[in-house]
């Protein structure tokens, strides 16, 4: 199947693409693109990947108890890794990008089994652009899993400085990682959530090291 962006995101558009659209400074800078791709393609991602999808492994050492696997469809896999999307994320971040290998492409699941992931940071050893692609459908606010973006550690989910992101179907977020950026996540109930999952090197930074 061809993977088709949707065409305000297409190579068309992108001489009059304006990043600043999908920007948010508040508490932190962060991206939200919605309806990535069009409904046709979209509809196919989601019957395959969160119909059928099961082996999910879980890492004995991760408290946080996440579920994942490779993403099981090389050719969405090389849409994600295409030039064309790469260079959407270069001009919505203003940053050269290369994906980094221990953040490569994966499928995660979140179950009302999974516990919730409290305020942290995913930062290693340089600054990177983190993505998460949300897949499941008929999202409400009593089925939780939303992405929380906290001022500080010990912001609450309730304060004014904390922003929420719902994991609308087809919705892509970006923010960076580095020290400062806390985010958590709320426990879904009687719904999974799933997401696709990459991780992006910022090529001014990570080559520095």
């Amino acid at each position: 199947m061809t993977y088709q962006l949707s065409n305000e995101y297409s190579f068309q558009c992108r001489d009059s693409f304006d990043p600043s659209k999908y920007q948010d400074s508040a508490p932190w800078s962060h991206f939200v693109l919605d309806n990535l791709f069009d409904l046709k393609t979209f509809s196919a991602i989601q019957k395959q990947l969160v119909l059928t999808s099961n082996n999910f492994k879980i890492s004995e050492e991760d408290p946080e108890q996440i579920q994942y696997q490779s993403l099981p469809d090389l050719n969405l896999a090389e849409k994600f890794l295409s030039q064309e999307f790469k260079s959407l994320l270069e001009k919505i971040s203003g940053h050269s990008l290369e994906i980094y290998k221990k953040g490569a492409l994966q499928l995660r699941r979140m179950t009302p089994e999974s516990p919730e992931f409290p305020p942290h940071f995913d930062y290693i050893d340089h600054r990177t652009l983190v993505m998460l692609y949300y897949l499941s459908p008929s999202w409400n606010s009593q089925k939780g899993g939303e992405l929380l973006l906290h001022k500080e550690q010990n912001s609450h989910w309730d304060s004014v400085d904390t922003k929420w992101v719902a994991p609308l179907e087809n919705r892509l977020v970006l923010f960076f990682c580095d020290e400062t950026n806390w985010h958590s996540v709320r426990k879904v109930s009687n719904w999974n959530r799933f997401l696709i999952f990459a991780e992006w090197s910022l090529i001014s930074e990570s080559r520095n090291l």
